[in-house]
């Protein structure tokens, strides 16, 4: 049973992830609850702030963005609610990553499905989408989503091999959804100029990680691309995935600023299809 989490704006981003939701939660008995988090910290111009600055006034605009939130989300639950599914939903208010990891830890969530969201380069590297920041500090997996999601159950998962030896937190829920759908589960080494690999011992070295962890239902491939994140997004288009699972490391804002985004939230940049990502050991 999957303890899930989704987090909604009540973005088109967010309903498609809890279509997501619904789908993982109907395979594995899980839980899915929708939490909106109405914000309090780091107001934009039209908000708390420029409402008044009496806090009578801040209170009664306060609550009465609750109430408009509560039926909103009232009916977004609604229209999802299904015999078979347990959904709920909450409100809570304050900054919403660090609503979002307090509830995380408090609840016992499994799983974060989120919308993603675009930002210009100057502002992702600063502040940061609240999806880049959950995939970034989050302790259990996170999939952000795009596009909208058939409601099926998913077949194919692309898993992409980092070469570094620290599967082992993520495989454990690739396995699981291997199990849950009977999904194939497809290893990858995208193989670039700047990390290039023979194509047989890379194929045997990918044998042995799937013996490692007992894999059922796998294939092995190595994949050619001179940029890496869009080998991964071709691979995973080739193979017509329906999520793409990969391990990330965490870097500080002058590594971000020096090299770039990790090769998961590179990859999260240019595909349309669900992405699965874990924090690995640092």
């Amino acid at each position: 049973m999957y303890n899930i989490l989704v987090p909604t704006d009540f973005s088109i981003r967010a309903n498609n992830a809890i279509t997501l939701a619904k789908v993982i939660a109907k395979k594995t008995k899980g839980k899915v609850t929708l939490l909106h988090v109405v914000e309090m910290s780091g107001q934009s111009p039209n908000s708390l702030e420029d409402q008044t600055n009496n806090d009578a006034n801040t209170n009664v605009y306060i609550t009465n963005l609750i109430k408009k939130s509560e039926k909103e989300l009232s009916l977004l639950h609604h229209a999802n609610n299904e015999e078979n599914i347990d959904l709920s939903w909450s409100i809570k208010a304050g900054d919403p990553y660090t609503v979002i990891k307090d509830y995380v830890e408090k609840n016992e969530i499994d799983l974060i499905i989120a919308g993603d969201k675009g930002h210009s380069q100057f502002e992702d590297i600063i502040i940061g989408s609240l999806s880049d920041k959950l995939v970034r500090h989050m302790n259990c997996p996170v999939v952000t989503v795009k596009a909208a999601i058939p409601e099926r159950p998913i077949i194919n998962l692309a898993y992409i091999v980092n070469g570094k030896g620290d599967e082992e937190p993520i495989m454990k829920y690739l396995k699981e959804l291997n199990g849950f759908f009977d999904a194939k589960i497809h290893l990858v080494w995208i193989n670039t100029p700047s990390d290039f690999k023979d194509d047989i011992e890379t194929k045997a070295w990918l044998s042995s990680i799937a013996s490692e962890y007992d894999l059922n239902n796998y294939s092995i491939s190595v994949h050619n691309h001179h940029e890496e994140e869009f080998g991964v997004v071709y691979f995973a288009d080739s193979i017509k995935a329906d999520l793409i699972v990969m391990g990330i490391t965490k870097k500080t804002v002058i590594q971000r600023l020096i090299t770039g985004d990790s090769l998961a939230e590179e990859v999260s940049d240019h595909t349309t299809r669900p992405v699965m990502t874990m924090k690995l050991r640092d």
